[in-house]
């Protein structure tokens, strides 16, 4: 016979009054809104509702208090901080300021709705990520019985090139509305510096990736010689994409569904690829990040698949090859992808990937060969110049600015010089009237026609000496600049792109563009279900969201982590050297900048549902009964 341990026993009671807590803390978060205030004047949610969420999560936290392993917190309570942390700072950055002025210098009333919030996401967020983690030791514990779901993951399994033929026609009928619906397809303003390129009205600059200018070239040279004008070299470009995203996609489902995840999990990858709209708009819009994204689906999945293979020494050879492949794609497709590649591939093959130390250098190796030929020889023979100088130096450009628009009267008179020489037409007292928060573009193109006038030494000096001065100011700044990248929830910096441009530096296309004249695409627009329309809706809005991707990202690293499989983490170094680009960028929770996190998301969760399910069980449930009598 067994019994409880007295300790545990007596703890019990408490344990019952903190869920209270936590869902008294949840059903107030969601009754005072997203708008700070004072706490009894914001309470003003619908009462059902408030009802139903206090409920709701009372329920899931006893049913998960009683079932959670002993251990669980030491995971669960910390990631539960950082994400409430998070939550909070992207709310205060979000105000009008996009300062820290909620958390440092609220009044009394308003620190109550601060403490609340607080208290509320960390609750509902420990409580959810506790019922993860519940979830994945019964599974593991009772594996369910094979059905219908399970039966066409095992054909999935068996399938080879059938299986994957197959997966490819799933997503291409996916796919097909937004092609037929955006035909010939989408062409914002950035690609129109491509187009002037091709048509010879810009002068070919690295500013956009060598390697897509070429191919919106092609585009345009193929359409023009056969004769289908500049509607039919865009459709081109639409068709090639929206077959290479699918092809990457059906990849990395087949792969996912032959290292063993549950039917369920699968699944829902499926539709995340199917369903979710900014992966099918992204496949008809002609930029760059679409194929960057595609090659880092299987640049990642690849890795995943010799991560997994570590210890079989007859592991086919077609990971590293296509490996090989994904990597010379990635450094010609976006300018970032030299970091993704070299970084990713020299950490893993210090790390986690040790043993695969030859193969991986040796592919590191190659790909420094290649870039090396595209970024020599190939550029100088098609004249491309480098990029404007400053491009680099958003982050510091932003603080420089934000701080002479906090500080320009506090500034001393070399600080000012300093300031006035960084900038062409502004300077110190005017800065502060062009600083946006999210974007660095204003301040960074004024800072690049002067960049010449000093050293990249001197600049360094310069602006490490207003950060001394004035570290609060600088911290805000990159807290702004990157806020949408990570704070659960933040909303795109641009949304997604629906509508093409046109008459863009000097290039003018014959496609349709600007808003649609009617049918469902103007019904679409006009509801603004790619903006506003879409991000209201409970859950599925979400998806418009860069930080909650990022959140989804963290999650299931922290599992990878928890079951000790560090070769699956070869999977997420590569994606952090991606997200660190994003953060060094120009603008905070880009949609299409973070595409390829939204693309290999179901890659990263799969990896980690798998580590879970195959680490060894360490810990006890708290309500299981130990000891005998």
């Amino acid at each position: 016979m067994t019994e409880t341990p007295p300790r545990r026993r007596a703890m019990t009671p408490l344990f019952d009054v903190l869920v209270v807590v936590a869902a008294l803390a949840v059903a107030v978060t969601v009754a005072s809104g997203t708008q700070p205030g004072n706490l009894l004047d914001v309470l003003d949610g619908n009462s059902a509702v408030v009802a139903f969420v206090f409920v709701a999560t009372l329920v899931a936290g006893l049913w998960v208090r009683r079932r959670v392993p002993a251990g669980t917190a030491a995971w669960v309570l910390p990631v539960s901080a950082v994400f409430a942390l998070a939550d909070i700072l992207g709310v205060s950055l979000g105000r009008s300021d996009a300062g820290l002025d909620l958390l440092l210098r609220s009044e009394p009333a308003v620190a109550a709705w601060v403490l609340f919030r607080v208290a509320g996401t960390f609750s509902a967020f420990a409580i959810g990520f506790a019922l993860v983690l519940v979830l994945l030791g019964r599974y593991r514990e009772r594996r369910p019985a094979a059905g219908r779901a399970a039966s066409l993951l095992e054909a999935v399994r068996r399938g080879g090139w059938r299986s994957f033929a197959a997966l490819l026609g799933v997503i291409l009928v996916f796919r097909l509305p937004y092609l037929i619906l955006w035909w010939p397809g989408i062409v914002p303003f950035d690609t129109f510096r491509s187009y002037s390129y091709a048509r010879g009205v810009g002068e070919w600059e690295q500013y956009e990736p060598v390697g897509h200018s070429l191919l919106v070239a092609a585009m345009q040279a193929i359409g023009a010689a056969l004769g289908w004008g500049d509607a039919g070299g865009v459709a081109l470009g639409a068709i090639l994409q929206v077959l290479t995203t699918s092809a990457a996609f059906a990849f990395l489902l087949a792969r996912l569904a032959a290292w063993g995840l549950p039917a369920a999990v699968w699944i829902a990858s499926l539709a995340w690829v199917a369903l979710v709209p900014t992966l099918g708009l992204a496949s008809v819009t002609i930029v760059k990040d679409v194929p960057f994204t595609s090659a880092l689906v299987v640049f990642l999945t690849c890795l995943g698949e010799i991560a997994r293979r570590r210890h079989d020494a007859a592991a086919p050879r077609w990971p590293w090859w296509t490996l090989l492949g994904a990597s010379l794609a990635l450094l010609v497709l976006r300018n970032n992808g030299l970091y993704v590649v070299v970084l990713g591939l020299g950490i893993l093959a210090a790390t986690v990937l040790r043993r695969h130390a030859r193969r991986l250098l040796g592919i590191l190796g190659v790909s420094i060969v290649a870039y090396a030929l595209y970024a020599g020889p190939l550029t100088a023979a098609l004249g491309a110049e480098p990029g404007p100088p400053a491009e680099s130096w958003s982050v510091p450009i932003q603080q420089v600015a934000r701080i002479a628009a906090d500080h320009h009267d506090e500034l001393t008179p070399a600080q000012w010089d300093f300031v006035d020489s960084v900038f062409d037409e502004y300077d110190a007292t005017t800065i502060g009237a062009h600083y946006e928060p999210g974007i660095s573009d204003p301040a960074k193109a004024d800072a690049n026609a002067n960049w010449g006038e000093r050293s990249t030494l001197e600049f360094v000096g310069g602006w490490l000496d207003l950060v001394a001065a004035h570290p609060l100011s600088a911290v805000e700044a990159t807290l702004a600049g990157t806020v949408g990248y990570w704070a659960p929830g933040a909303p795109s910096y641009d949304g997604l792109i629906y509508m093409s441009h046109n008459d863009v530096r000097g290039v003018h296309l014959d496609i349709p563009s600007g808003p649609a004249d009617g049918g469902l695409r103007a019904f679409l627009e006009r509801n603004e279900l790619f903006g506003d329309g879409l991000r209201a809706i409970p859950v599925l809005g979400l998806v418009l969201s860069p930080g909650v991707i990022t959140w989804g990202w963290v999650i299931a690293l922290v599992l990878v982590i928890r079951s000790r499989r560090w070769s699956a983490l070869a999977v997420f170094v590569p994606a952090m050297v991606l997200f660190a680009t994003l953060l060094a960028g120009p603008v905070s929770g880009g949609m299409r900048y973070s595409l390829g996190l939204y693309a290999a998301l179901p890659l990263a969760v799969g990896v980690a549902v798998v580590s879970a399910l195959s680490a060894p069980e360490r810990e006890r449930p708290l309500g299981t009964r130990i000891g005998r009598r």
